[in-house]
């Protein structure tokens, strides 16, 4: 799965220890997302100055550690928290229709050090709309079945249930208390 992902990441020349710009946070972080057995990490933390490559000037580096799926089950929001914690996270992505987003959304004001973001959602769970229009989309419980979004012609009807499906999750995780500083997708559904 994507434990697989994250360890040739932590593998590979680009984030290999001695590549300039990778600060040795992001290999922890990676190392301890391994550890929690979660993929929780889409990019990497920090900040600092390092060389650039083209003129070896300085330059200051920021790079974001993210955390995707918070909501989605009690473990993956523990893991999180606890990266977080740690300051090995500095950032997360809630699914709003998942089982696990409104223990998440309470926890949230406990890292004000911390950004959290809305992680669109058309590929898992239940919606929170019932939008006759999401059925090609739905299996005969009314869950998203992930891999159909990929087989089906996305036509305007199904383009419309996807908006107000995404603009229902926008508002529950505004009711919910959070203050969303980014949007990025479950599944890389914003690629449609």
């Amino acid at each position: 799965r994507l434990v697989a992902l994250v360890t040739n990441l932590r593998t590979s020349p680009i984030l290999n220890p001695g590549t300039p710009l990778v600060p040795r946070l992001a290999i922890k972080a990676l190392n301890t997302a391994i550890d929690y057995g979660h993929s929780l990490i889409v990019g990497i933390s920090s900040s600092g100055k390092e060389p650039d490559l083209g003129t070896g000037n300085y330059v200051t580096v920021n790079i974001i550690i993210n955390a995707d799926d918070l909501g989605m089950s009690q473990e993956v929001n523990d893991a999180t928290f606890a990266l977080m914690e740690q300051g090995l996270v500095t950032s997360a992505s809630i699914i709003a229709n998942s089982p696990k987003a409104e223990e998440a959304s309470a926890r949230i004001a406990s890292y004000p050090q911390c950004s959290f973001g809305i992680h669109l959602n058309v590929t898992e769970f239940r919606p929170l709309t019932d939008a006759s229009s999401l059925s090609p989309l739905l299996d005969t419980n009314g869950k998203f079945v992930s891999e159909r979004l990929w087989e089906i012609s996305i036509d305007s009807k199904l383009t419309a249930g996807i908006f107000e499906e995404f603009s229902a999750q926008f508002e529950r995780l505004t009711d919910l208390g959070v203050q969303i500083s980014h949007i990025d997708s479950h599944h890389h559904v914003h690629t449609l």
